[in-house]
């Protein structure tokens, strides 16, 4: 039968904190089997393997400083926080030490009388034999456990890489149709002024045309003009040229033989 080295009940305490994490979960089952033992077997082992992880030691540790006990007690949702465990163990008589160890949680935790645990015989092999067999089912469990949430976690890491990827590609896209759509926008403009310059253009020219065909049609008015009193001017002095010419006939036919025109004019005069 197995016993714990030392004189008193705090050594044997201390030795059996010396343990593994493994061992101390093994000696606490064999101590508490038939009251409680059985039923949390599995929850021992996942607490002795989660300690073990935060452990620079990993499996060979046995206690964990303050800090990872916190992180420790913070997975598990545990409500204390390590100084009311040292608080609740120094009332039971146990001596605070710089570490935590993993029988002293499991004390505060199962309110377990840690003098029946020091004295607690470790029974026949077979009990043995059986709360070791219940820890690797339990381990072989968590292992398989750990398995599927790395294959899971794997998956949404596959799945968010190509959801990333596909948003990526979305993101080009938008960023490409953005870009097809403001050359569009600028092509557009482009053609809309050139078809304003185009109409401007056009517009001018009418101008010009209308311009030109009145500046014809000026000109033609204007030599019409000229043409018809140039022709007036000239039958008016035809006209006056005859009637200068022909005045002494006429006044030849109407005037008396002896009339003296010189006398005429000398008597205007």
């Amino acid at each position: 039968m197995s016993t714990l080295a030392g004189n008193t009940d705090e050594e044997k305490l201390v030795t059996l904190c010396g343990k593994t994490y493994k061992e101390q979960a093994v000696w606490f089952l064999n101590a508490f089997w038939r009251t409680f033992g059985a039923a949390e077997a599995e929850h021992l082992w996942t607490w002795a393997h989660l300690q073990a992880s935060l452990d620079p030691k990993a499996a060979e540790g046995s206690a964990l400083d303050e800090f990872k006990a916190h992180n420790f007690l913070e997975k598990i949702g545990h409500t204390q926080t390590v100084s009311q465990l040292r608080d609740e163990l120094k009332g039971l008589g146990v001596e605070k030490v710089k570490t935590v160890p993993f029988t002293h949680f499991l004390i505060c935790k199962f309110k377990a009388d840690w003098h029946k645990l020091v004295h607690a015989p470790q029974g026949p092999q077979e009990d043995i034999a059986r709360a070791q067999k219940l820890l690797d089912t339990a381990q072989a469990a968590l292992a398989e456990s750990q398995a599927r949430e790395a294959d899971a976690s794997r998956e949404d890491e596959e799945s968010s890489r190509s959801s990333k990827e596909a948003n990526r590609l979305a993101e080009e896209n938008n960023r490409a149709a953005q870009e097809s759509a403001r050359l569009a926008a600028e092509s557009k403009a482009a053609a809309d002024a050139a078809n304003t310059t185009a109409a401007e253009a056009q517009a001018a020219k009418d101008e010009l045309s209308a311009a030109l065909a009145a500046l014809k049609v000026f000109i033609l008015l204007s030599l019409s003009l000229s043409l018809s009193l140039s022709l007036s001017l000239s039958l008016s002095f035809s006209l006056s040229l005859f009637l200068f010419l022909s005045l002494p006939l006429s006044l030849s036919l109407f005037l008396p033989n002896d009339f003296d025109a010189v006398k005429l004019m000398d008597f205007a005069k």
